[in-house]
């Protein structure tokens, strides 16, 4: 398997082209690594080094029927199971993905190879390139390019302009959402207070009364939330919410937890 690259010649255009291979590189890994970091110390089935990292001794090991390898430490930044490329990439401090023509690059000068290709072009044919990918201009009149602009696009222009057209009552528009959002929020509060049981609960986590308070905790049964979606799905206005009456179950529970002591929220 081989990797093609081109080189950029004066005028921009690729002049040549330079082929690595791949297997070549990994039948070859313990000798690259032996021309990179030194002789290894041979251990049978593995051949290893001191690691150039983290200075540990015997701890760069590479598995020679899968000729991949690493640093064994855990925290060294040569640590892993990679193939030879990957080896090569953190010793040089590499991308492995970004940098990967270089490492290949790298790879083929330690072992004294050079790439296959790498002779220019012949004129002929890189004139013929020059045009390879080049579309010529198209004429479009006014209405037609009109015509040509998608509907969603269109429709997303004039709510861009619609919008900076509104720039000025942004301001004025956001504090009366905020205000009617904490206006609903208070006011399912009061149509799910926090039961009993649930403030026991927080307050064995470790919460205080205060606390408890200051967060604004309900409890939202299935009941309390049938009753709340029921009646504000019935208007669109948000506002409606805030009109929304107490449900008899809800106003049982909040009547029995105003009597318990330190359960108001």
């Amino acid at each position: 398997m081989s990797t093609r690259t081109g080189n950029q010649g004066s005028d921009g255009m690729p002049t040549s082209r330079k082929r690595y291979d791949k297997k070549l590189v990994r039948d070859r890994t313990t000798e690259l690594l032996a021309i990179r970091l030194g002789p290894g110390k041979d251990q049978g089935a593995r051949l290893v080094w001191g690691c150039p990292a983290c200075g540990k001794q015997d701890k760069y090991s590479v598995k020679r029927s899968e000729r991949k390898g690493g640093c064994l430490v855990e925290d060294c930044r040569l640590s892993g199971y990679d193939d030879v490329f990957g080896m090569l990439a953190k010793l040089e401090g590499l991308d492995y993905h970004a940098d990967f023509l270089a490492v290949l690059a790298k790879a083929y000068e330690l072992l004294g190879l050079e790439p296959a290709g790498g002779g220019a072009e012949p004129p002929a044919k890189a004139g013929i390139r020059k045009n390879v990918g080049v579309t010529p201009p198209v004429k479009v009149s006014s209405k037609a390019s009109s015509r040509a602009v998608p509907v969603r696009q269109r429709a997303a222009d004039s709510k861009n302009r619609e919008r900076r057209g509104n720039e000025e009552d942004v301001p004025e528009n956001l504090d009366a959402r905020l205000d009617l959002a904490g206006r609903v929020y208070r006011r399912i509060l009061e149509l799910c207070p926090l039961e009993t049981s649930d403030r026991s609960y927080l307050r064995a986590r470790g919460l205080s009364h205060e606390t408890i308070r200051k967060g604004r905790f309900g409890t939202v049964t299935a009941g309390r939330a049938r009753h709340l979606k029921g009646y504000s799905s019935a208007s669109s206005d948000a506002r409606s919410c805030c009109r929304c009456p107490v449900s008899p179950r809800t106003r049982r529970t909040a009547a029995s937890s105003s009597r318990s002591p330190g359960t108001t929220c």
